[in-house]
């Protein structure tokens, strides 16, 4: 059974093969790599501790360019993403002359359901 590391591997080895052959397609080469420069990492600070795991299934398109472009620019996935849903929210509260105000969700604990 493969680790989680190996996995890692083999995906990120994957991804450049994908990348590696849309870029032939297009007759250009892979960009040197990058530093990954995030705005919750600039200057060295730790990560913002409010980034959560979400998942969300997209057609294979969308997802084969959000790769190509992390790639070619050398920002992570992440990065892509959460700039993409920045720039989506932001679009959509100028659409909508208002900002999104989400109230706090309350945690539960185990003795609040019995």
């Amino acid at each position: 059974m493969a680790t989680n590391k190996t996995r890692k591997k083999e995906n990120a080895a994957n991804s450049i093969d994908l990348m590696g052959g849309m870029l032939a397609q297009t007759g250009r080469q892979p960009a040197a790599p990058k530093e990954s420069v995030s705005e919750s990492t600039k200057g060295g600070a730790a990560p913002d501790s409010s980034w959560t795991h979400f998942s969300a299934i997209c057609s294979e398109d969308l997802v084969n360019k959000i790769r190509f472009i992390a790639h070619e620019e050398g920002f992570s996935i992440r990065d892509v993403v959460d700039k993409a849903f920045a720039n989506f929210i932001g679009a959509y509260e100028s659409k909508k002359g208002r900002r999104i105000k989400l109230k706090p969700q309350k945690k539960m604990v185990i003795d609040d359901i019995l």
